[in-house]
């Protein structure tokens, strides 16, 4: 009886083809969109290989004496300096679009100039000049004590670090994980079709108790829902390459998500009892945790603090997905599983319970 059912529901969402077709063609657009909006933000995290920085020397700077010697240093790092004359730093490197930082070097100090989308290259410029600072100090203090300054052995660390995504991949994986849990949009068919057509009061009378009627729901809106999802992904991969990383896992974090999604709107909707409002609280919530989960901000620059991140479940599904495609693996893929499995048990759990007191008050 169970199998019968759900294969009626699974007829009654695809008489709302359109509704599953908005489902699968609207995260591709949200993708065409954001990734072209943001590329020039992600990609001014990264930084060179080789660039070219400009400088002014005043004629009794204390930087002069080892000039030779920095450009040697940053040479050996791609950085190529060139010196240029003129007093004013913003115009010279404004003027001159290959330059990608700019340093005017005074008596005692200096300053670095840089290009708003080349941030990265000023910040490695920053660092090799506070290196040479601190040996320009040294030198100084060993000439004023007359003893040799004994020199501390560096010892070198390669922390572990995320590899750079960009606007694309980033995008592609993210959007997909938001709309899913949208999924509301898929199984309005079947709503609809329940009120207009009394299908509870029939299935009521035909024996099945509410967990049967809910699972059955449950189960025909997951399969459509993330088929819809999976050519959604499809879609994706072929018109803009999106990479996606460790499929077996990626597909289960997704699928779980589904059901948390499902989950969650059904349950919205056995409070309710009305399709409208179930989408517009639904689309409420969604947005919100996808807001700080970094579904429209990318969660890598986001300025939210981590807490209100964590509290979302798109953040631990966004963040999983994500850290596998650069990575293939992500310490974030636990806790977005449990996080999706919680919801679903406790919104299933409410959602048959508030169907049963509704059940009663009507009786």
């Amino acid at each position: 009886m169970t199998r019968y059912v759900i294969k009626n529901y699974l007829k009654l969402m695809c008489r709302s083809a359109v509704n599953v077709l908005l489902f699968i063609v609207f995260p591709i657009l949200m993708i065409a969109l954001l990734s072209s909006a943001f590329s020039s933000l992600m990609k001014s995290y990264e930084c060179k290989e080789k660039f070219m920085v400009g400088y002014t020397m005043n004629a009794e700077s204390d930087f002069s004496y080892g000039m030779k010697t920095l450009r040697e240093v940053c040479q050996e790092r791609g950085i190529t300096m060139e010196e240029f004359s003129g007093s004013d730093p913003k115009k010279i490197i404004e003027d001159h679009g290959e330059l990608s930082a700019f340093v005017d070097f005074g008596k005692e100090s200096y300053s670095i100039y840089q290009r708003e989308d080349e941030a990265s290259e000023a910040k490695v410029l920053e660092y090799i000049l506070s290196s040479y600072s601190r040996n320009m100090t040294t030198m100084k203090l060993s000439g004023m004590t007359g003893k040799e300054l004994a020199e501390a052995s560096p010892t070198t660390l390669y922390p572990e670090h995320q590899p750079a995504i960009d606007s694309t991949d980033y995008y592609g994986i993210i959007e997909i994980a938001y709309f899913l849990w949208c999924a509301i949009i898929c199984a309005s068919g079947i709503i609809s079709s329940e009120k207009k057509y009394h299908i509870l009061e029939r299935l009521r009378m035909a024996g099945l108790s509410e967990s049967q009627i809910y699972f059955s729901k449950l189960s025909s809106s997951t399969l459509v829902v993330s088929v819809a999802s999976l050519l959604a992904t499809i879609g994706s991969i072929l018109l803009f390459g999106v990479k996606w990383g460790n499929p077996i896992l990626s597909a289960l974090i997704v699928f779980l998500m589904v059901i948390a999604a499902l989950s969650m709107e059904f349950m919205f909707l056995s409070i309710t009892d009305n399709l409208v409002l179930t989408i517009a609280i639904s689309f409420a919530v969604v947005w919100f945790m996808g807001f700080f989960g970094g579904s429209f901000e990318s969660y890598l620059f986001a300025s939210h603090p981590y807490i209100c991140k964590v509290l979302s479940p798109i953040y631990h599904g966004n963040r999983a997905l994500v850290e596998l495609s650069m990575t293939g693996k992500s310490n974030y893929v636990i806790s977005s599983l449990l996080y999706s499995a919680a919801i679903a048990v406790v919104c299933s759990a409410l959602a048959i319970a508030f169907s049963k007191l509704r059940k009663r008050g009507r009786a």
